[in-house]
């Protein structure tokens, strides 16, 4: 079944400004007919949460969301991770970050640093699936822009990358979060960015609203906690 036609011709400009137009489907339409499956990369922010719901719209059925973690079993970011397997009646799979590695070698354990190639090629493995999708956008830097005017309307052929953002401006994102009813990380709605690694103010935040995540965070990496010490005393 193919999505609402509201989906299909929502455009992004106007002729005031005399810009032309946009269509914000053009590049998950044209993953959608030639692209059996996919992973899609999930983070809980902004760009992903609507990177997800496009694929539930355009590739039901035909994609693996995968939350790369830090710390497993975070009651902050599993709870809206519950929220959509609900919602899209999915499953998103967990699998740890490649700079959990860089983390734990803070902590003096001789342990091999990974880099997002070898995530991306362990990913490839365990779901036998070849092509990653990505919530980048040409907005976000000239160099990433000019990647990704490399990219065949957001396909990468040769290195088996999807980005379906990579014409969206973050206004875009914003009203589709919001005509959309779309949920952010918890954090989010405390005025910070979707966190990735806990330090410094994003750890007090984490304490003070969610403790038992502060405690699993500094079991798992004690550096943070003589981080937050030293922040506490002298960097505030």
């Amino acid at each position: 079944e193919k999505p609402e036609v509201a989906y299909k011709l929502r455009l992004s400009g106007n002729g005031c400004n005399n810009k032309p137009m946009k269509n914000l489907y053009a590049s998950i339409q044209y993953m959608a007919e030639n692209i059996s499956s996919a992973i899609v990369l999930y983070s809980l922010g902004k760009d992903s949460t609507v990177m997800l719901d496009l694929f539930n719209k355009f590739m039901k059925g035909r994609y693996t969301p995968v939350f790369l973690y830090y710390c497993e079993n975070l009651e902050s970011k599993n709870k809206v991770i519950r929220y959509y397997e609900k919602r899209y009646n999915i499953k998103i799979e967990q699998y740890p970050h490649y700079e959990t590695t860089y983390l734990i070698s803070r902590e003096g354990k001789n342990i091999k640093r990974l880099t997002m190639a070898d995530t991306f090629a362990a990913l490839r493995a365990k779901y036998n699936i070849e092509y990653i999708a990505l919530g980048w956008e040409a907005c976000e830097s000239l160099a990433r822009a000019c990647m990704l005017k490399t990219f065949d309307n957001g396909i990468d052929w040769k290195y088996k990358k999807l980005t379906p953002l990579h014409i969206w401006a973050k206004k875009d994102i914003d009203n589709y979060i919001k005509q959309n009813r779309l949920i952010l990380a918890p954090e989010v709605y405390s005025g910070f960015r979707n966190i990735d690694i806990y330090k410094g103010e994003s750890l007090e935040w984490l304490k003070n609203n969610f403790p038992d995540d502060y405690q699993k965070w500094v079991t798992k990496y004690p550096m943070a906690q003589a981080d937050f010490i030293r922040w506490q005393e002298y960097g505030k």
